[in-house]
């Protein structure tokens, strides 16, 4: 068997090597890999939002207890305007009555009611943003706030300048409809038991505003 000469052997090699070199690599595919999307259910959760214009009327029912004189109902209008979050401007209307007790000529008592009417302007402050919760697994948006003001009363046919001072808890069941349980100290003078001295009239009341 002819043997090859050594000469040839590096020169095969050296041609071995060059064809190598000069075949492209092809770069191994990549393999399939599986992509992990996660399955996260996500609830959806509807704020009550009030409109950006900030007006806000309703009206009220409740109780209105004159001093000396009893609790007779109440019942009136308002209307406020939201000058930032926290700050509104309201101003109210309400009705109600003063039952006396008085004397005819045989000594027997008689019961008479006078009418009552007040106008008050007052400044209001929102404190203690939060939720009530209804139901379960239903809240509404809620606040606290603190008011004072000033304010007139007709009682007796007299206009007697009054000082309001309260709070009350407003709740937003729906962007345009809150809910309202207020309390009032109505303070004045009054002379009509021939006393002159300054009375303190409690009002509590629950009413209902639309916004828009």
């Amino acid at each position: 068997m002819p043997s090859i000469p050594k000469l040839k052997l590096p020169l095969l090699l050296a041609v071995f090597l060059m064809a190598s070199a000069a075949q492209p690599v092809l770069a191994a595919p990549p393999g399939n890999r599986d992509i992990i999307t996660p399955n996260v259910e996500r609830r959806e959760i509807r704020q009550p939002q009030i409109d950006v214009d900030d007006i806000e009327i309703g009206g009220f029912l409740g109780l209105y207890s004159a001093e000396d004189f009893g609790a007779n109902a109440v019942y009136g209008i308002f209307g406020a305007y939201h000058l930032t979050e926290d700050i509104f401007i309201q101003g109210t209307v309400g009705f109600s009555t003063v039952t006396s007790e008085t004397a005819d000529l045989l000594g027997q008592t008689i019961l008479e009611d006078d009418g009552l009417t007040y106008v008050n302007v007052l400044f209001g402050y929102n404190i203690l943003p939060g939720e009530v919760f209804a139901q379960s697994g239903r809240a509404w948006t809620s606040s606290a706030y603190f008011v004072a003001g000033l304010g007139s009363t007709k009682l007796n046919n007299d206009n007697n300048f009054t000082l309001v001072l309260g709070g009350g808890l407003r709740m937003v069941p729906i962007d345009w409809l809150a809910v309202h349980i207020d309390f009032r100290d109505h303070i004045y003078k009054t002379t009509i038991l021939d006393i002159d001295k300054t009375t303190h009239n409690i009002e509590l009341s629950i009413g209902a505003s639309y916004f828009f």
